[in-house]
């Protein structure tokens, strides 16, 4: 029970917690909304693929993964604003869904960034540069 209520407070600080809006069983509640659960859960997926397989220092941002991060954000705040505009009921597993990709591709920008601020021996070269790794990216 404590567990829950710490859960509860960490949760609460970066997320409503529209009970409506959270994925639960047995009425155990998460301690975020299914859009956050994504986010975090994408992001934490993507990261841990950085490190596997990409874990190379590199610092120039692509821009056509900005576009795409984009054209992610943008359907993610579609699934925001489409039942306040009355275009379609949005439900839970659409939210974790539009916020898993948002988290997926968020590490695309992040990365280099983070990179070029804390290493001074780098790659100046873009993350997936490669278009077939970029659709591999993609499907996963």
């Amino acid at each position: 029970m404590v567990l829950i209520k710490v859960l509860n407070f960490i949760g609460g600080s970066s997320c409503h917690q529209n009970y409506s809006r959270v994925f639960s069983a047995n009425n155990i509640y998460m301690p975020m909304c299914s859009r956050c659960t994504g986010i975090y859960i994408g992001f934490l997926f993507s990261i841990l693929f950085f490190l596997l397989l990409l874990g190379k220092g590199k610092a120039k941002l692509a821009s056509d993964r900005l576009i795409f991060l984009s054209i992610v954000i943008f359907l993610m705040g579609l699934d925001v604003a489409a039942p306040g505009l009355r275009i379609y009921e949005s439900n839970n597993m659409i939210s974790f869904i539009t916020g898993f990709m948002v988290g997926w591709f968020l590490p695309l920008i992040l990365a280099p960034v983070i990179n070029s601020a804390m290493f001074k021996n780098l790659i100046y070269d873009s993350y997936l540069k490669n278009r077939k790794k970029f659709l591999f990216w993609i499907s996963l």
